[in-house]
C-alpha cells in the first residue's frame, strides 16, 4: 500500500508512516467520522512525528489517494490546542464498498 498508493513514502520514519497509514486505512474503512486526533488515541496510538507537518502530509496524501474525504470541521480534543478547529474526515463511498465486499 504505501509504496505503490502514497506519494509521501519518502517520509523520514517509515515505522511511523506504516502505523499512521495503517491507522488511518482502519478509520476511513469504518464509515466513521474522525479527526487526526483519533490516531493519536486508543486503539491505534499513533505517536507523533519528527515534523508535526506529517500529520496534513498524510492527510493529503490519503485525500489525494481518494481514501478519504473532508466532511466538515470540529475542535480537536487535545488539551494542547485549545479548542482549536480542525478537519473532519470520513473514508470515501469507495474504500467503504471495497471493504464489504
Amino acid at each position: 500500500m504505501t509504496d505503490t498508493v502514497l506519494p509521501f513514502n519518502a517520509h523520514p520514519d517509515p515505522w511511523w508512516r506504516d502505523c499512521a497509514e495503517r491507522a488511518l486505512v482502519d478509520l476511513a474503512v469504518s464509515g466513521a467520522t474522525f479527526t487526526i486526533d483519533a490516531l493519536r488515541q486508543p486503539p491505534y496510538c499513533v505517536w507523533e512525528p519528527q515534523h508535526p507537518s506529517s500529520w496534513g502530509a498524510l492527510t493529503q496524501a490519503m485525500l489525494k489517494a481518494k481514501y478519504i474525504e473532508p466532511v466538515g470541521f470540529t475542535t480537536s480534543s487535545r488539551a494542547s490546542r485549545h479548542g482549536s478547529v480542525v478537519r473532519l474526515w470520513r473514508g470515501t463511498v469507495h474504500v467503504r464498498l471495497q471493504e464489504v465486499a
